[in-house]
């Protein structure tokens, strides 16, 4: 037996009692967790600057606030969202009224991941534990600070009750379970390899994966504003960020300004030496750092390059004259290196970028309306931004997720909660009266009624 299966064994009696967290206890609950991460806030701080050189400002406006704001957003519309809909009946159902209940799917297991091990691995949590279900979470190894103090304010927190930690069994183990739904965060192999066992036992599963996601920069657009916004996109968290833009086309008359307005906007960013700042992130282990060092070397060097195996240190890297069929455009970089191919306009990239798989993000600079249009109907991609980098993210109202294989499913805001329900339909219908219509024997009548509503509709 597995460590974790006396918990699942426990909830899924409790579910199958009939039993449910009433709306309010999920509340408190969300609540406590939100007192509790504030309580810890400066060591979780601590432990994202241990795991990955976080400086604490970045911590604090990519992980801890989004996370705080998601989860308060939660509590604010938690009723609402949980409440049962009414929905009309079709006239074959004359006299009934249809009604949607909102059902926690059950057990739980969210699969977090370790570029954002906090925002990762809570936001979701508190989303299938605000729809009402039981979670296991299953947190990465690979940032244990942060994965040390999120076990710290679980156990806290929930103390075992309908929230749990595996934290002894594999990944592997867990996916030999019986699942009632399935959220994973991390690469495309191991998802596959999660959707493939998920699909063994019929489980629902979201998959949050990523891609080469493209940033185009056309001639009409704000090319200060575009480099500002663009390096902080690219950059943040050394660029181990699932949204962030992985290669840039620019278009061939600008691009030569850009680039110097890009290496300049580094060097105010991070200084004349990124490694001595005290914003800038590491590479999260040496293997990582390994393959980010091969993909060094390609094209021409607009800026960066350095790097320090000691200090998982690689500079915000700028590359040039890269090609589609160039070794560091087959996978995601998933780093601190932007290539750059050269475009003649929207229209000639488009299609090549259309044939590629789809990205998880995309992002548009330019104030062309026709480009604009383009840029939003001609190609699939989970989604994005127009003259901004994954701002997107940010807003409770717009889902966050992927398409093809940069994902499926989405959450953020009400489709955090929605992801975690089962929307069961229930028509309820009057006894006041009996349209027998529909049943037999058809005589004459009855023929000749049914005959006249299947030429009438």
């Amino acid at each position: 037996m597995n460590e974790i299966s006396p918990f699942l064994e426990k909830e899924q009696l409790f579910f199958q009692s009939g039993s449910r967290m009433s709306v309010a206890e999920r509340k408190n609950a969300l609540i406590k967790l939100i007192a509790l991460l504030k309580e810890n806030r400066e060591k979780l701080f601590s432990a994202l600057y241990d795991d990955l050189h976080k400086s604490e400002n970045e911590a604090a406006v990519s992980e801890y606030i989004p996370l705080i704001t998601s989860i308060r957003y939660l509590i604010k519309n938690l009723r609402r969202f949980a409440a049962p809909e009414y929905a009309g009946a079709s006239i074959a159902n004359f006299g009934g009224r249809g009604k949607i209940i909102k059902e926690p799917y059950g057990n739980v297991l969210v699969v977090s991941t370790w570029n954002y091990p906090l925002l990762l691995s809570i936001e979701p949590l508190a989303a299938a534990l605000a729809a009402g279900n039981s979670v296991t979470l299953k947190l990465s190894p690979l940032s244990p600070a942060t994965t040390r103090m999120l076990i710290y304010i679980i156990n806290q927190c929930f103390k075992n009750e309908h929230v749990t930690v595996a934290e002894n069994d594999s990944l592997e183990e867990l996916l030999h379970e019986k699942w009632d739904y399935i959220f994973f965060t991390g690469g495309i192999r191991m998802g596959r390899i999660v959707a493939e066992c998920a699909a063994k036992k019929l489980t629902p599963v979201t998959l949050e994966l990523g891609g080469k996601n493209p940033c185009i920069v056309d001639a009409s657009a704000d090319l200060q504003l575009a480099a500002t916004r663009i390096v902080w996109g690219k950059f943040m968290n050394a660029g181990q960020t699932c949204a962030a833009p992985d290669y840039l086309l620019v278009e061939k008359s600008i691009q030569q300004k850009f680039m110097n307005i890009l290496r300049k906007e580094i060097q105010n960013f991070f200084g004349e030496s990124p490694e001595e700042s005290p914003d800038y992130s590491r590479i999260i282990n040496q293997d990582h750092y390994n393959r980010l060092a091969a993909l060094i070397g390609q094209g021409k060097l607009v800026t960066g390059g350095e790097r320090n195996p000691d200090s998982l240190y690689i500079a915000p890297t700028v590359i040039e004259d890269i090609h589609w069929t160039d070794p560091i455009m087959e996978n995601e970089i998933f780093g601190p290196i932007l290539p750059v191919i050269t475009m003649d306009s929207l229209d000639d990239v488009l299609p090549l970028i259309g044939r590629r798989p789809k990205s998880l993000s995309a992002y548009y600079f330019g104030k062309n309306r026709k480009n604009m249009k383009k840029f939003m109907n001609s190609i699939s991609f989970g989604g994005g931004c127009i003259n901004d980098c994954i701002m997107h993210l940010c807003s409770p109202h717009l889902p966050f997720g992927g398409v093809g294989s940069s994902g499926m499913g989405a959450y953020h805001g009400k489709a955090s909660f929605d992801t975690f329900t089962h929307r069961k339909s229930i028509l309820v219908q009057t006894t006041m009266l009996n349209l027998t219509l529909r049943f037999p024997p058809f005589g004459a009548l009855k023929k000749f009624i049914i005959k006249l509503v299947t030429k009438a509709i």
